[in-house]
């Protein structure tokens, strides 16, 4: 799993590039970024559920009970994230607005693939999951450091997703670990978590753009 944990690990200096690049360590978010992020996660996680669900049921995993096992439990832990950003968002008065164009992009292209290769959405899984710990990891601890409207009451969301609670990002590297993919399956793990890091980087560069 080396190329995997390469492109995770890519995905994670690629954003502490971004961040800093804006100096956001420097000045924090300001409210309008942040609300942008949170709009992006609302529309994202909304229905994010169903994915994991079709994933399981796929027939190439009938032999793989645990594997199953874990992505319903996935799919039951995500299920109702989009209600945390959206009140995240309604103690900053914002509202969950339009879907952006990258998250429209993102569940085109995976909606496509879950019954051909379910593996691919995994794939990308592996650099969500994964994507603000490692490098990027003290860069955020400063952006949110300095961000001097966020509060206990607005940051439940990133909080839960930088696994300070659920440690899915370890979980879903585990997981593929163990699942022990043929070449092929790799391959298509690898391409999700290629083309899964290439429509995020979009989106956190909506998100940070002046």
């Amino acid at each position: 799993m080396k190329e995997l944990h390469e492109l995770v690990e890519k995905s994670q200096e690629d954003l502490n590039d971004l961040l800093r690049g804006k100096e956001l360590d420097i000045t924090g978010f300001s409210k309008e970024q942040y609300i942008r992020y949170l709009q992006m996660q609302y529309h994202l996680t909304n229905g994010v559920q169903k994915h994991f669900m079709r994933v399981a049921s796929h027939h190439s995993f009938r032999t793989k009970k645990s594997f199953r096992s874990f992505l319903v439990d996935f799919a039951y832990e995500e299920e109702s994230h989009y209600l945390i950003a959206q009140k995240d968002l309604e103690k900053l008065g914002a509202s969950v607005g339009d879907v952006p164009l990258g998250v429209t992009l993102w569940k085109l292209y995976f909606e496509s693939i879950l019954d051909s290769n379910p593996l691919i959405r995994l794939g990308a899984t592996a650099i969500l999951e994964n994507i603000s710990s490692g490098v990027v990891k003290p860069t955020l601890d400063k952006v949110m450091s300095n961000s001097n409207f966020l509060t206990e009451s607005n940051t439940r969301f990133i909080k839960v997703h930088r696994h300070e609670e659920l440690p899915h990002g370890d979980e879903i590297l585990r997981e593929l670990s163990e699942y022990g993919p043929s070449q092929e399956e790799y391959n298509d793990i690898l391409l999700g978590a290629k083309n899964g890091s290439s429509i995020f980087q979009g989106l956190l560069e909506w998100i940070v753009g002046d």
